[in-house]
């Protein structure tokens, strides 16, 4: 029988991940329903020793899970693996309810109505959900075996047994629900990006809802990048990971190294500091460690380039909430708060990134409420900021939120998407329609100045006033 990691849990098991890019060894102590990292080891793979889900080189597999077992000093040999792909079938079936001992032989006739593949060619397992009105509302999983077999024996060859073998995208909804718990009706998505693929895992509350195995992952990016630049897959990979934080990487760790009295390859950089992965707690800000550095001599400066030669053209998407007051007697807009959202692709520079968000969001301000070229016949009457008025500092709502959301465009420099400026088309007819919504008219030319504000609203209400009423 197929063993189902959240079905059957046992004790000093360490997980093991043997993914397209590298193999990760990781072993957690419970203790009062707390888990602590204890150990954690990784070992990288070659770009062809699996793919598409296949491992294509046994031998550079098995010495990568020894590789990565050795380094994060893990004894036991019991270890728990997790598997994904187009030979994997999940499925929610209904059964006629059935006395428990019943369910396997009522599953395996199911699943031969459910599942593309031969019945003796798979490992089956299910799990129960629910029962209601006579029928039981069942989690279907099968696996071909050559599948399982093929990433047990590289497990087997490494010295070690593999006691569970469980599916991607429910290892991924019990490191979240270890965390974070499940909250009845709250729905999250769960995703795993990984080098080759990507696992959606959608729950409701306690309960997987969907899941799907998708065939592209970070090395799509790698391989869009040696195609376009003419690169091997390493120096594309480099470039995707950024070669100027790599470098930096490699001359700031070891320094940390020497101050935390943890090998370097224990460290980690996030948050503004570097960090032991067995103990986050143990840290340094990187400010600190770049201050000794410096005493040192060591140069913390790297810069990169990216040429855009051969570059496609990315997308850039705004969304643009705002609030404002209309004072209704001198048609006065004043402006409260706005939220821009945009589409940056990587994010690379987090503070030049508001500026030019909140730089769009000014012009936007005035174009859509202050600024207006007038003419008389042939004379232009506001040659100057006199008459041609632009927003000062006064006009910024008190509070303007700005935020990223980061889909990496392949073609762009290190993943980033332009920047320049674009909320400024949706900033401005996001204030057009608040205007409707706070007072009911529509300003159909541009600027909504306070004058042309009162004008149309005056309008509106001698409409309102000279229209027939019933009776």
């Amino acid at each position: 029988m197929f063993n189902l990691g959240f079905l059957r849990k046992k004790q000093e098991v360490f997980g093991l991940d043997i993914g397209s890019s590298a193999v990760k060894a990781v072993q957690l102590r419970e203790d009062g329903g707390k888990y602590t990292l204890v150990a954690l080891g990784r070992a990288l793979l070659g770009p062809d020793v699996i793919a598409d889900g296949t491992i294509k080189d046994p031998p550079a597999a098995v010495e990568a899970i020894k590789t990565a077992v050795g380094n994060a000093g893990i004894k036991t040999s019991e270890t728990t693996i997790a598997i994904s792909g187009r030979e994997l079938i999940i499925k929610k079936v209904q059964i006629p309810e059935v006395p428990e001992k019943e369910v396997a032989g009522v599953v395996q006739l199911e699943a031969e109505h459910h599942i593309p593949f031969a019945i003796d060619e798979v490992f089956l397992d299910h799990h129960t959900v629910g029962q209601h009105d006579g029928v039981m509302d069942l989690v279907l999983v099968a696996v071909k075996k050559s599948k399982v077999n093929e990433y047990v024996g590289v497990v087997e060859a490494a010295g070690l047994a593999a006691v569970i073998v469980d599916v991607d995208a429910f290892a991924l909804q019990n490191a979240y629900e270890v965390n974070y718990g499940a909250q009845p009706g709250q729905v999250v998505v769960l995703l795993n990006a990984g080098a080759s693929a990507i696992n959606i895992n959608i729950l409701n509350g306690d309960q997987s809802v969907f899941t799907r195995d998708i065939s592209i992952g970070g090395n799509a990016y790698t391989e869009a990048l040696q195609k376009e630049l003419s690169l091997s897959f390493d120096r594309a990979d480099q470039l995707k990971r950024g070669l100027a934080v790599e470098a930096l990487r490699r001359r700031i760790l070891p320094v940390a190294a020497e101050l935390l009295q943890i090998p370097a390859d224990g460290l980690a950089l996030g948050g503004r500091a570097v960090f032991a992965l067995a103990e986050p707690a143990r840290r340094l800000p990187l400010g600190e460690v770049a201050r000794v550095c410096r005493v040192r001599g060591i140069n913390v400066e790297a810069e990169s380039f990216f040429s855009a030669t051969n570059a496609g053209l990315g997308h850039t998407f705004c969304v643009a909430l705002v609030d404002l007051a209309v004072d209704e007697e001198t048609g006065k807009v004043t402006l409260l708060k706005t939220v821009s959202v945009l589409d940056s692709g990587r994010t690379i520079n987090s503070g030049m990134l508001r500026g030019q968000m909140v730089g769009g969001e000014v012009q936007a301000i005035g174009l859509t409420l202050m600024e207006g070229m007038r003419t008389e016949g042939a004379r232009l009457v506001t040659p100057t900021l006199m008459e041609y008025l632009v927003p000062t500092i006064m006009d910024i709502p008190a509070e303007t939120v700005t935020s990223a959301f980061e889909a990496p465009d392949p073609t762009g420099p290190f993943g980033a998407k332009g920047a320049g400026e674009h909320t400024t088309k949706d900033v401005a007819p996001a204030i057009v329609h608040a205007i409707h919504d706070a007072v009911g008219v529509w300003i159909d030319e541009l600027p909504a100045s306070p004058e042309r504000v009162w004008a149309t609203l005056r309008v509106a209400r001698r409409s309102a006033s000279a229209a027939p009423t019933n009776g």
